[in-house]
């Protein structure tokens, strides 16, 4: 039901090109705008936005960096420092008898990343209720590969083995070696940063081993709304929609319809207006004097040879009255 005038620039990975773009009188006119999708132009472009009090999306970057010192810019993509606060949460929540372990190959690999995950472990993981002395144990597979796990599982609840690592030769390995031990301890592997993103990881094994991840997106095609897409792009375009169309039409209905409520400075309404989308969830943060994040991330669990979403969907709050979560003076 809303009215829209589109603008649309060619817009490459070329610096000039982008002065040059800025320097259009048209452009200061904008409501919203959407890309470039290039770091080296998309700097210049928000600047300009931050200028003249423009809101601007990046609809790919997962750099931290992108939204820092400018209130304008969100940023769809989660970053992957915010995947820790969905772990701990989960953990917290489902597994607080569990024994917690973490493994990575060797103590220099992913050591800044890793760190950010004990330091979030560290501060926010809820007093086990189950039989560890602690709350998680480390696991540095290249030393003695599964002989800590060994010594340190429990036989008598689940364990949960957080593997940090992207690297394929290392993560067939540790599932090989915990696929041997699946039949004396219970065992849960949580996969990150996003082993979604992987390809060819042995499917057995993930299955076996009940392994989890958690990802920025998952599309359930058994979902009427994204059937009905699907559908609908095939009738349109006689092609399958892939990821981009994908993160098209989420970034389009979640900007377009916060336009459409609140006006162009939306920024204020923003935490509040939390939405599902086809394969993601927009839930924005800020800080400070930094742009919006988006902290929403997915659990997926391995059921069936094939990952199944088992996170909660996303209140979407009314802005006709106070949300409860931030209003404290409320009743009941």
């Amino acid at each position: 039901g809303k009215d829209v005038t589109l603008h649309v620039y060619n817009l490459e990975d070329n610096i000039d090109e982008a002065k040059k773009l800025i320097k259009n009188p048209e452009l200061k006119s904008m409501d919203l705008i959407v890309g470039p999708v290039y770091s080296n132009t998309f700097k210049i472009i928000a600047d300009f936005a931050k200028q003249y009090r423009i809101n601007i999306v990046n609809p790919f970057s997962t750099r931290e960096e992108t939204t820092w010192g400018n209130p304008f810019v969100f940023q769809p993509q989660p970053v992957y420092s915010s995947q820790n606060d969905k772990l701990v949460g989960y953990l917290n929540e489902k597994h607080d008898y569990s024994q917690i372990l973490i493994a990575r190959h060797n103590q220099y690999r992913d050591e800044a990343a890793f760190n950010s995950l004990k330091d979030k472990l560290n501060h926010d993981l809820e007093n086990r209720k189950g039989p560890s002395t602690g709350l998680y144990h480390e696991i540095i597979y290249s030393q003695d590969s599964t002989y800590s796990f060994e010594h340190l599982a429990s036989v008598d609840h689940q364990n949960v083995v957080i593997v940090y690592s992207e690297n394929k030769v290392f993560i067939l390995d540790i599932m090989r070696s915990l696929n041997e031990l699946r039949d004396t301890f219970n065992i849960m592997v949580v996969g990150i940063p996003d082993w979604t993103k992987i390809d060819g990881l042995e499917a057995e094994y993930l299955d076996n081993l009940n392994t989890h991840v958690i990802a920025g997106q998952y599309t359930n095609y058994s979902l009427d709304v994204v059937r009905s897409f699907v559908q609908k792009f095939r009738a349109q375009y006689g092609t399958e929609p892939k990821d981009f169309a994908f993160s098209g039409y989420n970034i389009g209905i979640y900007f377009l319809s916060a336009l459409m409520k609140y006006g162009t400075s939306f920024n204020d309404c923003i935490p509040y207006f939390d939405m599902e989308l086809l394969n993601m969830g927009f839930d924005f943060e800020s800080s400070g004097p930094n742009g919006y994040q988006n902290k929403n991330w997915k659990i997926l669990g391995m059921e069936g040879y094939k990952y199944k979403d088992f996170s909660k969907r996303l209140e979407t709050y009314d802005l006709s009255k106070p949300p409860k979560k931030f209003y404290k003076y409320m009743e009941e």
